[in-house]
Parts: structure tokens; C-alpha cells; sequence
């Protein structure tokens, strides 16, 4: 497989229960088909640990570390948080191997020093 072919996709959504995918609820098959389809084609994490709160999960997947060595176990950063993450995420791994980076949605990881910003570590927005 070419690299400009290759593609990641993560979807992390907050407080869905079991019921509110597709593939565990009939009703909703025909009402969202794209994503029935990227399960079908792709791959489900079905057991992972997470955090009760947004900005810990966030912090976990993009570091690959444990929110409780990140300082970060049980809070929500706010807008002005010091202690964002400052290791390398994700996104500044998968630019090294040529994939292209976009987050969209809820942040939660700082926002009021510019190097806490998804395009200060290698989102192209």
C-alpha cells in the first residue's frame, strides 16, 4: 500500500450508551450508513480503558500515556490550563510517516498559549 493511500480515522465521541451506534441498534442502521460503513471497513476498539471526564481520554490517546502521569486523572482542563500535556502526540508521530493531520471538534487539551493549540503540534487545522 502507497502511503498517500493510507488512512486513520479516530472518532471519540462523549456520553453515548450502548444503543446510540448502528450496529447495536437497528433503528438507526439506514439513519447513519457512513458509519455503519468505516465499522464494517475498518476497526472497533472494544476494550480500552477511559476516563470519566473529556480532557484526561484526550490526553491518554494522544500521549499514549497514563492521564495519572500526566497530571491530569480527575479535571477537565480549562481554556487556561498550565499543565496541558507537553509530551509528543500522535499527530507529531503520524507526520513523521507522511500522514496529513486534522482535529475538528472539542479540544480540551489548552488553549491559552499558542503551543497548546492542535496546529502548534503538527494538525494542519
Amino acid at each position: 500500500m502507497e502511503k498517500s493511500d493510507r488512512n486513520l480515522v479516530f472518532i471519540i465521541v462523549d456520553d453515548l450508551g450502548y444503543g446510540d451506534f448502528p450496529w447495536t441498534n437497528s433503528y438507526l442502521q439506514d439513519k447513519m450508513p457512513n458509519l455503519l460503513s468505516l465499522r464494517h471497513d475498518g476497526m472497533e476498539i472494544k476494550r480500552h480503558y477511559t476516563y470519566p471526564q473529556c480532557s484526561p481520554s484526550r490526553a491518554a490517546l494522544m500521549t499514549g500515556r497514563n492521564a495519572e502521569k500526566l497530571g491530569l486523572g480527575h479535571s477537565v482542563l480549562n481554556n487556561c490550563a498550565s499543565n496541558a500535556p507537553t509530551d509528543k502526540f500522535l499527530s507529531e508521530y503520524l507526520q513523521e510517516e507522511g500522514f496529513a493531520n486534522y482535529q475538528v471538534g472539542k479540544w480540551h487539551l489548552g488553549f491559552c498559549s499558542w503551543s497548546h493549540l492542535p496546529t502548534r503540534i503538527e494538525f494542519q487545522s
